[in-house]
């Protein structure tokens, strides 16, 4: 597809109408697949994406299938990054970068933890990137918060605690772990901390991962072994402990470019 419409620009109607039909394909892999030729075929510039481009990534980013909702709403985002950090929008790019903030958005309001999770990934790698600097972000932020709809507004105040939550949660859970490694701590006490972070982790697992049963089992094991290699590290000096690393990435004093 790619060389026929750069070769051949005068095909490129006759073309998009075809990839409509085959957007609208029963096939899994064929629409997945498609998501993949715009990506490779179109340019990230906003207003060089034809309309039935647009039309097809807007049915797409609410495909019944994760997997292509996930690559049409990547690549919209994708889209909006490369036009944020822009100060001079004109009025036709910032209604269509509107609509895009709109669709990523909104995705928060699907009933699964996977979409919940993409929405706040999509949102803080392209609504709202990680890599610029603070006045950048603020005005990103801003601009984007000022933009959307009533209902997206709501949803990125959602998901910013959601967010919060969700790093305190971590918090608690890596000093369980700290604790259960403390000699100071008689092992009576330990058995009430271990129920805790069981507790903590299976409402983790619930609540903020997808795949809750896989997960959970997951962070069990994290625990397990984190709790191991801060043992091993206090008797072996040289060795660098999981646990501390982690709670120094998440605390509040951390920036955005340390963390990643």
């Amino acid at each position: 597809l790619k060389s026929y419409f750069v070769n051949h620009p005068e095909l490129r109607g006759d073309l998009e109408d075809v990839m409509i039909r085959l957007s609208l394909s029963s096939d899994t892999n064929i629409r997945s697949q498609l998501m993949a030729q715009i990506r490779a075929i179109t340019s990230s510039n906003l207003l060089d994406i034809s309309d039935k481009i647009k039309q097809i990534l807007c049915e797409r980013a609410r495909d019944k299938i994760w997997e292509v909702r996930k690559e049409a709403l990547d690549y919209l985002g994708h889209v909006y990054k490369k036009e944020c950090h822009s100060t001079n929008w004109s009025n036709d790019t910032q209604k269509q970068l509107t609509w895009v903030a709109n669709c990523i958005i909104h995705l928060y309001y699907q009933k699964t933890t996977q979409d919940k999770l993409l929405a706040e990934r999509l949102l803080t790698f392209y609504l709202m990137p990680w890599d610029v600097n603070t006045d950048d972000k603020v005005r990103v932020l801003l601009t984007l918060y000022s933009n959307v709809d009533e209902n997206a507004q709501r949803a990125i105040r959602e998901m910013m605690h959601s967010k919060f939550l969700f790093r305190r949660q971590l918090v608690k859970l890596i000093d369980f772990c700290l604790q259960m490694t403390d000699p100071n701590i008689p092992n009576d006490e330990k058995q009430l901390i271990e129920l805790k972070l069981v507790s903590l982790i299976h409402v983790i697992a619930l609540r903020c991962l997808p795949n809750p049963d896989k997960n959970e089992s997951v962070l069990k094991s994290f625990a397990v072994y984190a709790i191991k290699n801060h043992k091993q590290s206090l008797i072996n000096t040289n060795e660098s402990s999981i646990l501390l690393i982690f709670k120094q990435a998440i605390s509040d004093e951390i920036k955005s470019k340390e963390t990643y």
